[in-house]
């Protein structure tokens, strides 16, 4: 209950006390130059009444009224010299025009027609690109065996032809012996088309 009645005291409620408080007291309150009223740089209303004005009136005719209060203002007068208050930029209040910008239909004409038309340049452009890719890794490859003849039109232009190993007419898939010159079926060699040089049975027993 004391520090109840405290509280009123030292605020000067009660019992009323309408001096407890200096004018050095309300200083902290002004945090710059500029008056509050001031919105705009190139327009000034002369009707509305600044009350950072208003009260600095107020306090020199309190000070000019009350001589007791002379230390105060000295002392804020001393205060004001050696730090004064900063001087704030004006605010700008200059909006940012933007640039009206009309809706579209985004599934409609013309705006769907150019999304088609990206669309279709991206995909050329990658098959262009995947062509050029295939073309590229086709010339790296390495040449298959000169041995090896699949659907050789020498082999199948000549009736005479015919498989050193099992004596069948021309097939597909033939492989060509690297020392006698022969054709044979690949099945029958139990090789397979990589096979660079391939000799035959006849050849590996001479």
């Amino acid at each position: 209950m004391e520090i109840a009645q405290k509280g009123f005291s030292c605020t000067g409620i009660h019992p009323l006390n309408p001096g407890i408080f200096s004018d050095l007291d309300f200083m902290p309150s002004r945090i710059t130059e500029v008056d509050i009223g001031v919105f705009n740089g190139n327009e000034a209303n002369n009707d509305i009444i600044d009350p950072t004005t208003a009260t600095e009136d107020r306090l020199n005719e309190s000070l000019c009224i009350s001589p007791g209060t002379s230390g105060s203002a000295k002392i804020a007068s001393a205060l004001m010299k050696l730090s004064p208050l900063p001087e704030a930029s004006k605010r700008r209040l200059a909006t940012r025009k933007r640039r009206a910008e009309k809706s579209e239909v985004l599934t409609g004409s013309p705006f769907k027609e150019r999304l088609e038309k990206k669309k279709n340049e991206k995909d050329a452009k990658e098959e262009r690109k995947r062509r050029k890719c295939s073309k590229m890794l086709n010339l790296r490859e390495p040449s298959t065996s000169a041995n090896v003849l699949v659907g050789s039109d020498e082999a199948s232009g000549s009736n005479e032809t015919f498989c050193i190993l099992c004596g069948e007419n021309f097939e597909e898939d033939w492989i060509q012996c690297k020392d006698c010159k022969g054709w044979a079926h690949e099945k029958c060699t139990n090789t397979d088309n990589s096979t660079v040089h391939y000799r035959c049975d006849k050849c590996l027993q001479m």
